[in-house]
């Protein structure tokens, strides 16, 4: 019972392992096959039928068409590169080398084995089998039997050649084969190869390492003969450097027996031994030494086959026996043989073996002889093609020469695609060929016969995806072909009826056929379907298809006679010549008759040309004819006739003068013995002869003279010599047959030679063309006498019919050949004549329109209503010497001719424009070549042709219509505007109406790309290749499509300049054209093909579109696809065209450039750095040029120098306000460079702004680069350098200077202390760039919205900087002019200040000025209000304690002054956000100013009250009736209130103001201390004494280090008061531990590195012998100097330091110091023993007190004595030593300095008493005044923000104090009558405050203190310089 299961069901029982053993299958089929071959092979000569059977039944076996069955260059043909099979035999065993299970030892088991050994044993079956016919030609010649079936040299060559390739099939398996490689050397000495012998025998000796010395001794045979074979054959070739070399030199000859040199001669019989190097010798038989020829099947067949041995003997191919005949083998052929041969592999094989291939023809003359060269070739397995290629020219009846193309017989094995299994090929990843039977049921299904149907879903798919596409190309037809219909130009048509054309079953009407291109889109489409690698090679060829584009001067010649040529269509009478007629009768009487080749070829040409002498087996047909005027000849014997007759030329004219002359001699000698005429009865034939060569000749010399026919000169001198000669034996042989005549009548053979003479006068160039003329006149008059015969010729092209009517169409082509002579000349010279000429010719053949443009453009162009107009229009603007009548001629002949003639017409016209370089008309002369191109397209002519000749015409179309549009567009660019000046209305329509259908033809790509894209329809692949050639055509048409609808554009864009009032928005349509065109060539990835001309034109059109709506979309998209700028504000619109991007253009580098402005103006200055828009403005600023620096640069660079660098004048600060004030800048040279326009656009300052926001808007923690403010400054540099009148650039500019200060100040005060004139010079700077800014603001700024905010903003920041330095640390240094003092001669010359300085109170009542007017514009900053209220409070208090207040002066009120500070809290509150921290500065200020205002007695505590009910932190404090009597306990609760809004605990003058409020009103009060010292350690001052003080997000630069000052002395005396020596001693240690170190290395003179200098060449040993004597010596008390002190101090710092420092820099300085001794003063020590340091010049030794002790420092009682001045001491420097091999460790060397010190002497006695202490000093400590020199950089290390989750023990380095800047200790009382002592800590100044008179003055006091003093508010009285500190503070105290 059948049982069946469903596919979807899996049963457990069934497996899914199972291996497809298929291959397995077929390689034993295949290995049964090889071994039945073998057999019949073994069993010789009888078995060859069956060996030859089984031979072909294995080739045709599936192993030989797997891919890994092909030779390498095999499967590249086929399959493309694809696959790697380098290493598939040994790689992957599993796949190709398939081992049998049941195969035996000497079987081959693998595939590459069966593959070797097949084509091996098959090749060597051929040659064999060779033999055997040979052997058996050999026997029959020797018993002199009847020869069957003698094999000739090129069956020989033919078989041997086929063998070599399987040989060579066989190596490509197996290389490794030694006797392959020998036998294939044979092969090749046989063919005559001796590269391919020497080749193969080497490859037999490759890799032996030995040398070769035993080569004869087994084992070895292969080699040793090889060599002897190699020897021997080297020898023959003469090339004695390889004899000289090894292998050959060391071989000794020995000798050889005669079995192995049998055994050397493989294949003695098919060839002679190799060392006579013949190609190969004709075996003949040796009776009567005859060649025995083939029987021919036809009359061409006979003289191909004398041809060729006669080109065979010439070229010394075969044996030459003197007197040697030949003779035609016309006896049955051998059965036996035959069918042997065709039991081998293919039919072509038997080709080979008989040499029956055909030879194709190339395009060659006739007369030039090619000797035939057979190339045999295997192209897969079993696959072998013969391929004969030898030169055959035919003269067809047209005229042409052309090529007859005769392909050889392949056996073509028929190809498909074949599966994995088959091929070899893994189906999976891991190379397994295991599969599921569901996997294997489903593709059984997909490989079924029957078609597949697409489901409504697939469909569907397909749509959805395909809706892109249509959409694009709807509205790409419906927007271009609208605009194009207005014009009234049609052709584009609908893309529906586009796709109906293009589908299979395509409506095509009768008017759609007649009117348009609808058949050639059809043709297109199927050549795109089916011919893919015709249409490549034809669009990518390197020359032309047709010549007519290319040389007018030869192709126009070639064109007008290839028409002039071209007779009427005559059917002939005359009979064809049929294969056989008469042949045997012929061979009969070769074989009767002993003849050599040249007497058998002259009985083949009297056959065919003489009168009666073709054979005729019926006696009464044709008596009186020959051949050649009595039947039509096929063209393959037209060719060899011509090609036999011009080889034996010599031979055959030497025959005819022969008897030409026996016939005269006969005519003498009867007229000398009769006297009278006599006419031998055999003349006519021998005349007629004569006469018919020379018609042949003629024909010949005719042809070569065409201009198509690539002859050589040298050769055309031999022909036209030949036919001379021709000429003068016919003519003296017509004569005398014509004088012998009665004259009565003109024969036939007369008016042939006639005819003849004249057509030979036409190709003389010497003869004049109106001798031809005559002749031809005369030629008609003996027509006419004659009865106007007509005689037929039909094997002559040149002369077919002799008639009137062709003498008359002679003439005709004679009197216009003269036109096309002088139009195509060489020599022409004249364009002018050329134009007169040609041009009214060329108007006349124009349709529909009368002139070609002729009135410059005219729309009123007259049209001739009849020909007779036309014929006086050509006639006036002809030359004198051309008539009316010829003018009717040559439009009547361009009529009737092609349009490659016309083509090649315009192309005349067009170069003699461009001679004369009128480029207009050149113009108009490609676009009239275009139209006619595509109008020949919709001809009856092309539409009647058969569909491969349509193919054929429409390919040369396209090719021409790619040069011409590639030319015409570049002639359009050259021209410019003056491009289309010559084009009228109607010619302007025809143009576009042409262009708009070629563009329809080529869509049809498009389409199919579309459907390939999506996977509709698979590519279109060549039958027997892999891969598509789709995408080389359509690269060539893509560039195609570009170029034809630029131009229609820029045809367009002229259509509305020349009909402007048939469009109402031009830009408009003219953006809508450029947009439909981008976008439908955007999405398929071809917008940028054609070196991107399309690309082009949107970059040169879209600058002048910008009033167009969305136009900066199609720009931003064109900017994409050409360079890869992204300029997008949207980037969701930018879509991928698939463009590869350039480099920007310079020379489109200015529209880009405005285009990118406009982009990014409409984007906020600071997110554009983070757009893609920044990087496209990086590579345009990277493209302008270089700038050009003139001399007005110059000047005005300097004029900004000066400015910069000049004091600030108040002056100019007040008049900026009325907008006085500017700098006179020079004009630039060139206003219209690159450059000067960039600038005027506002480029460099778009960039410049760019990187100044870039700076500006990142969170810095850390100093970093400050690149983008450099590049800032440059760039505004660089811009003001054109122009120095526009405010927004001086603006930005003190923005960067503004930045500059910033940054120089926020992280470290090392630019305040030692480069405080950079920060000044900055300040300048700002203020003067601020000041230009707004005097122009004042009087050109705009009342833009956008720029009156700017403008509040220019206030703002200006205030913010006169505000900022007029207040520490600035101080108001950069309004000093302490350095602009100049001499001033009044009444006597003195120095003094050109003006007065700026004062602090006008500072600030300038910066109040500018915040006012900062709040007009922005009222809601609360910045502004905050501002003011700083500077109202800052007036308010001057008028106190300052005495630069004018006296006139008003200062602001306290009403005024509480005002600003509450509208800025409720400026405030407007944007309080719960998710940011709270801004608290306003709260706090307002709370601190009433606080002060209190304790000034300014406000009372109600009204105080009041004021703080500004602020929301005032109002949720509860308060009970007795706090509220109490002020310092509501201030209190309303500050802490704040320090609770403070989170992140970043604000800390709260923390400070609660200090000061605790302790101010007692000081002497320890309890007031212990409350302010608690809240100051809550979070300022850690347990170990880390100063955390935190920089708020609007705290202005540089004040972080004031306060710091501030907080630091406060806590001091805080610290002192309550004695905490414990505290005080960390501080100390932590703020000033590094201070003292670089203190200690100043007083001791200690180098930095010393250590590793003195120490580094130091022997051990000789270190511990000498280090004792210097402790000695530091031990002894009476030694003096600041060395041991410094190193006293240095150990001193160590032991105290503990861990709250890295060791490391008092490590050093111990080992500096210690360093120092042993090179100063151990040599002086070390007495008698030579000291390896080298002596210097002891360094200067200052003074320096014995009290720099750090544990001295801290004792508070502060006494101390004055140190004796220590003695000093000469010291040496040593040089650099190399470094010591044995040296000391630092460890030693610090443990020694330790142990110099460690056991101090005695204390002397002190040299001054102890002075008495004053009370209770207040201590200041300020940073130095005094500027220092120096140019470093800034580096501090980040600051991160502290946290209410910190540590207190964190340390903060930002508010580490810098150890320059603040240090502490007891201060000492100089004596008036002692020298002043050495300062502890250089650098800082003390100020010792009066005890203030009463609590409120000294709460006031400090208050003023803590805004007003800083790291530069010193007291010049308290600076004292000491020695090499002069330029350092010093720090001054006592008890």
């Amino acid at each position: 019972m059948v049982t069946f299961k469903a596919l979807n069901i899996e049963s457990d029982h069934d497996t899914d392992d199972e291996v497809d053993d298929t291959k397995e299958i077929q390689i034993e089929e295949a290995l049964r096959l090889y071994q039945t071959a073998l057999k019949y092979h073994s069993q010789g000569p009888q078995s060859y039928d069956k060996a030859a059977d089984a031979y072909r039944a294995l080739f045709e076996s599936e192993i030989f068409k797997y891919p890994e069955s092909h030779s390498e260059i095999r499967r590249l043909e086929l399959y493309g590169p694809t696959q790697d099979y380098e290493n598939a035999f040994e790689e992957e065993p599993e796949i190709d080398q398939v081992v049998l299970a049941g195969s035996t030892d000497s079987a081959p088991s693998t595939l590459p084995q069966i593959l070797h050994l097949s084509y091996k044993n098959h090749g060597e079956f051929m040659l064999e089998l060779l033999q055997s016919r040979l052997n058996m030609n050999r026997s029959e010649a020797q018993a002199h039997a009847p020869a069957q079936g003698v094999i000739t040299p090129t069956q020989v060559s033919g078989a041997t050649a086929a063998a070599l390739d399987y040989f060579v099939e066989a190596l490509d398996k197996d290389d490794t084969d030694l006797d392959l490689w020998r036998r294939t050397a044979a092969v090749g000495g046989i063919l005559g190869s001796s590269r391919i012998a020497r080749f193969c025998l080497e490859a037999v000796l490759d890799g032996d390492d030995e040398g070769l010395k035993t080569l004869l001794n087994l084992p070895g045979l292969e080699e040793g003969f090889a060599l002897q074979q190699l020897k021997t054959l080297v020898t023959s070739l003469q090339d004695d450097l390889s004899l000289a070399q090894a292998p050959l030199s060391q071989f000794k000859r020995r000798h050889i027996s005669a079995v192995l040199d049998k055994r050397l001669n493989v294949y003695a019989s098919v060839a002679p031994p190799l060392t006579k190097r013949m190609y190969g010798r004709a075996i003949s038989s040796k009776t009567g030494q005859r060649k025995s020829l083939p029987a021919p099947s036809d009359w061409a067949g006979v003289g191909e086959a004398i041809y060729s041995h006669i080109l065979a003997e010439q070229s010394g191919m075969v044996d030459v026996t003197f007197s040697s005949g030949i003779c035609f083998d016309m006896a049955p052929h051998n059965v036996q043989h035959e069918e042997t041969l065709a039991h081998t592999t293919s039919p072509t094989e038997v080709a080979k073996v008989n040499g029956l291939a055909d030879a194709s023809r190339s395009e060659e003359p006739a007369y030039l002889p090619v000797e035939p060269e057979i190339i045999l070739s295997p192209t897969a397995a079993g696959e072998v093609t013969a391929v004969g290629e030898a030169t055959v020219a035919a003269a067809t009846e047209e005229g042409e020469t052309k090529a007859v193309e005769a392909t050889g017989v392949t056996a073509t094995l028929p190809t498909r695609k074949r599966s994995s299994d088959a091929a070899g090929l893994p189906e999976t990843a891991e190379g397994g060929r295991v599969r599921s039977k569901r996997i294997r049921a489903r593709e059984s299904i997909v490989e079924s016969n029957t078609p597949q149907v697409l489901g409504p879903d697939l469909r569907q798919q397909y749509e959805a995806q395909l809706s892109t596409y249509v959409h694009a190309d709807h509205w790409l037809f419906e927007v271009v072909g609208g605009l194009l219909r207005v014009l009234r130009v049609s052709g584009l048509g609908s893309i529906h009826d586009l796709r109906s054309t293009v589908e299979e079953n395509g409506p095509l009407d009768g008017d759609s056929i007649l009117n348009d291109l609808s058949i050639a889109t059809k043709d297109f489409y199927n050549i795109l379907q089916t011919s893919t690698n015709d249409l490549a090679t034809c669009l990518h060829a390197a020359e032309l298809v047709n010549d007519a584009v290319d040389s007018a001067q030869n192709a126009g010649l070639a064109a007008f006679m290839d028409l002039s040529n071209a007779s009427p269509p005559h059917e002939s009478t005359k009979p064809l010549l049929s294969g056989d007629h008469g042949l045997s009768h012929f061979c009969h009487r070769i074989n009767s008759d002993w003849m050599t080749l040249k007497e058998a070829a002259w009985v083949w040409l009297e056959c065919l040309l003489r009168r009666g002498s073709f054979p005729r087996p019926n006696r009464s047909e044709m008596s009186g004819f020959s051949s050649y005027t009595g039947h039509r000849w096929p063209e393959v014997l037209k060719v060899m006739v011509v090609r036999m007759m011009v080889h034996l030329d010599d031979f055959t004219h030497q025959r005819m003068v022969d008897e030409y002359s026996a016939i005269q001699f006969a005519i003498r000698k009867a007229q000398k013995e009769f006297e009278q005429p006599f006419l031998p009865k055999d003349r006519l034939p021998c005349i007629e002869m004569i006469q018919t060569l020379y018609e042949l000749h003629l024909d010949v010399c005719t042809r070569i003279k065409h201009p198509k026919s690539g002859v050589d000169l040298l050769t055309q001198t031999l022909q036209a010599d030949r036919l001379e000669r021709w000429s003068v034996l016919a003519r003296e042989a017509i004569m005398t047959s014509c004088a012998e005549d009665d004259g009565s009548t003109w024969s036939d053979l007369l008016l042939r030679h006639v005819w003849a003479s004249v057509l030979h006068a036409a190709l003389v160039e010497d003869v004049a063309q109106e001798h031809v003329v005559l002749c031809i006149e005369d030629l008609k008059r003996m027509l006419a006498a004659a009865g106007n015969t007509s005689i037929e010729i039909p094997n002559n092209a040149v002369m077919p019919e002799l008639s009137a009517a062709e003498a008359d169409r002679e003439l005709s082509k004679l009197k216009t050949r003269e036109f096309f002579h002088r139009v195509f000349a060489h020599d022409q010279e004249d364009p002018v004549s050329v134009i007169e000429n040609l041009e009214p010719l060329l108007e006349m053949s124009i349709p529909e329109v009368g002139a070609l443009g002729g009135s410059g453009g005219d729309e009123d162009v007259d049209v001739p209503s009849s020909m007779d107009e036309v014929e006086d229009a050509s006639a006036s603007n002809a030359p004198p010497n051309d008539q009316g009548p010829l003018s009717h001629e040559l439009a009547a002949f361009l009529d009737s001719g092609n349009v490659s003639l016309r083509l090649l017409l315009w192309q005349r016209l067009r170069e003699a424009y461009e001679a004369i370089d009128y480029l207009p008309k050149v113009v108009s002369c490609h676009f009239r070549a275009i139209e006619l191109l595509v109008a020949e397209l919709k001809t009856g002519t092309y539409k009647g042709n058969s569909k491969e000749m349509r193919h054929v015409t429409l390919l040369k179309s396209l090719r021409m219509l790619d040069n011409l549009l590639s030319k015409a567009l570049l002639a359009v660019k050259k021209s410019g505007s003056m491009a289309f000046e010559c084009i009228g209305n109607e010619h302007l329509i025809s143009t576009m109406s042409a262009l708009a259908e070629l563009s329809r033809l080529l869509h049809p790509l498009n389409l199919l790309e579309d459907s390939v894209r999506v996977g509709q329809k698979p590519p279109p692949t060549p039958a027997g290749q892999t891969s598509s050639s789709l995408p080389l055509v359509a690269s060539k048409v893509h560039d195609m499509q570009i170029r034809t609808w630029t131009l229609l554009y820029l045809l367009f864009k002229e259509g509305i300049c020349q009909n402007g009032d048939m469009f109402l928005t031009p830009e408009e349509d003219r953006l809508d054209f450029l947009h439909s065109v981008h976008y439908a060539t955007g999405i398929r990835g071809f917008c940028n093909a054609s070196n991107r001309e399309f690309l082009k034109l949107l970059m040169d059109e879209l600058p002048q579109l910008t009033r167009v709506e969305n136009y900066e979309i199609e720009f931003a998209q064109a900017l994409f696809d050409m360079y890869g700028m992204k300029c997008f504000l949207n980037p969701a619109l930018c879509q991928d065209h698939d463009c590869v991007a350039l480099q920007v253009d310079k020379t489109r580098v200015v529209p880009i450039l405005e285009f990118v402005m406009s982009q990014a103006n409409k984007i906020n200055i600071r997110d554009l750095p983070k757009t893609e828009l920044k990087n496209s403005m990086d590579r345009i600023h990277g493209v302008l040029p270089k700038r050009q620096i003139t001399n007005n640069m110059l000047r005005n660079r300097d004029l900004y120098k000066t400015y910069m660098k000049s004091p600030i004048n108040p002056l100019s600060l007040y008049q900026c306000f009325d907008g006085v004030g500017q700098l006179s800048s020079a004009p630039i040279a060139d206003p219209t460079s690159d450059q000067a326009v960039a600038a005027s656009k506002g480029w460099y300052f778009l960039m410049g702004h760019i990187a100044l926001s870039r700076f500006r808007s990142q969170k810095r923690t850390s100093p970093g680069p400050t690149e983008d403010i450099d590049i800032a400054i440059a760039l505004f540099l660089q811009d003001l350098e054109y122009s120095m009148d526009k405010w927004e650039t001086w603006y930005r500019l003190g923005q960067a200077y503004d930045c500059k200060i910033e940054e120089s100040v926020v992280w470290s005060a090392d630019k305040l202390n030692n480069n405080s004139r950079d920060v000044v010079q900055f300040q300048r700077g700002t203020i003067h760039c601020y000041t230009l800014a707004v005097a122009l603001a004042v009087r050109s700024a705009d009342t833009a919205f956008e720029t009156s905010s700017k403008v509040s903003d220019l206030y703002a920041d200006f205030g913010m900087r006169m505000y900022a330095s007029s207040r520490p640390p600035f101080d108001m240094q950069a309004f000093s002019l302490s350095d602009f003092e100049r001499f001033f001669s009044l009444d006597e010359v003195r120095k003094a200040q050109p003006f007065a300085p700026l004062t602090s109170y006008a500072a600030w009542k300038v910066a109040a000025k500018l915040f006012r007017r900062a709040i007009v514009g922005k009222p809601e900053s609360w910045m502004n209000h905050y501002m003011l209220g700083k500077s109202l409070w800052k007036m308010h208090t001057a008028t106190h304690h300052q005495s630069d207040v004018p006296r006139r002066a008003h200062p602001p009120s306290v009403h005024v002054v509480i005002n600003a500070f509450a509208r800025a809290i409720e400026a405030l509150l407007d944007r309080r956000d719960s998710r940011k921290e709270p801004t608290l500065e306003p709260h706090y200020k307002l709370v601190s100013i009433v606080h002060k205002m209190v304790r000034r007695e300014e406000l009372n505590a109600a009204a105080a009250i009041q004021v703080l009910e500004a602020t929301h932190y005032f109002r949720r404090i509860s308060f009970t009736a007795p706090e509220l009597e109490v002020w310092d306990i509501i201030v209190m609760k309303t500050l802490k209130s704040l320090r609770a809004a403070d989170k992140s605990n970043w604000h800390h003058r709260m923390i400070s103001r609660i200090a000061h409020v605790l302790y101010d009103d007692r000081e002497g009060d320890s309890m007031a201390a212990e409350a302010a010292k608690h809240e100051l350690t809550q979070q300022m001052f850690t347990k170990t004494m880390v100063i955390q003080v935190w920089k708020p997000s609007y705290e202005r630069a540089g004040r972080h280090f004031v306060y710091t000052s501030d907080y630091l002395l406060f806590f001091v005396r805080i610290l002192e008061q309550l004695r905490d020596r414990a505290s005080l001693e960390a501080l100390a240690k932590r703020a000033l531990c590094q201070t003292y170190v670089r203190v200690l290395r100043r007083f001791g003179n200690i180098p930095d590195g010393l250590e590793a200098t003195v120490f580094g060449d130091i022997d051990k040993d000789f270190f511990a012998a000498r280090k004792g004597a210097l402790e000695v010596w530091c031990h002894d008390s009476t030694n003096k100097s600041p060395v041991i002190e410094t190193l006293r101090d240095a150990i001193d710092l160590k032991r105290l330091n503990v861990t709250l420092m890295k060791p490391l820099l008092i490590d050093d300085l111990i080992g500096d110091t210690y360093a120092k001794l042993w090179r100063d003063v151990g040599p002086t020590l070390w007495s008698g023993i030579d000291s390896p340091l080298q002596e210097a010049v002891p360094a200067p030794v200052e003074p320096r007190s014995n009290m720099m002790s750090l544990t001295n420092m801290m004792n508070s009682d502060g006494a101390a004595d004055v140190a004796p001045q220590p003695l000093p001491i000469k010291t040496e420097v040593s040089a650099p030593t190399k470094t010591r091999a044995k040296g000391i460790g630092r460890r030693e060397i610090r443990q020694c300095a330790e142990g110099t010190v460690g056991r101090p002497p005695a204390p002397p006695p002190p040299v001054t008493k102890p002075l008495p202490r004053p009370p209770d000093p207040h201590v200041q400590v300020v940073i130095e005044a005094r500027n220092r020199e120096g140019n470093g950089l800034m580096t501090a290390e980040s600051s991160v923000p502290g946290s209410i989750h910190d540590d207190a023990d964190d340390e903060s380095e930002l508010s580490d104090v810098d150890e320059d800047v603040v240090n502490e200790g007891e201060e000492e009382q100089v004596v008036k009558d002692q020298p002043p002592k050495r300062p502890m800590f250089p650098g800082l100044a003390v100020r010792i405050a009066p005890v203030p008179a009463s609590p409120v003055h000294a709460a006031d006091s400090q208050a003023e203190t803590e805004n007003s003093s800083g790291p530069l508010a010193i007291e010049q009285s308290n600076v004292q310089n000491r020695g090499d500190d002069a330029k350092e503070r010093s720090l001054v105290g006592g008890t």
